[in-house]
């Protein structure tokens, strides 16, 4: 049986470590790539909007026809009814994210406190 040369092992795993170099190259490549994503949907957990919705078009539409156009009556009611439709649309398809559910968390654990107090010192039905 024939040994290899030196000089056969030694390319053999130089070709082995730029193998592994490109697998490594490749994969740090896939996961930047993958980082816009990422960050959009973790900003989205944490309550961040990083595109305009329709209810923030509505209340800017609404601020303009107030602010900007000259006739009184018409532009005013219009104005406000965009407004008021854009606040709606707003407190309607927010979703909730982890800030907000650690908020109501917490109100509710002082909630639960307070009764609890409330209840040990029998003040609870007195007002």
């Amino acid at each position: 049986m024939a040994t290899q040369r030196p000089e056969t092992a030694r390319t053999k795993k130089i070709l082995q470590l730029i193998k592994e170099n490109k697998q490594t190259r490749d994969e740090v490549r896939k996961t930047i790539g993958e980082l816009p994503n990422e960050a959009a949907n973790v900003g989205q957990l944490i309550g961040q909007e990083d595109k305009p919705t329709l209810g923030k078009k509505l209340i800017k539409t609404g601020t303009f026809l107030i602010v900007a156009v000259p006739e009184p009556f018409i532009s005013d009611i219009t104005g406000a009814a965009l407004i008021a439709t854009g606040l709606m649309m707003n407190k309607l398809s927010k979703r909730e994210s982890i800030t907000d559910v650690c908020k109501s968390l917490r109100d509710n654990m002082q909630d639960m406190e307070r009764f609890r107090r409330e209840v040990a010192r029998g003040t609870f039905l007195q007002g």
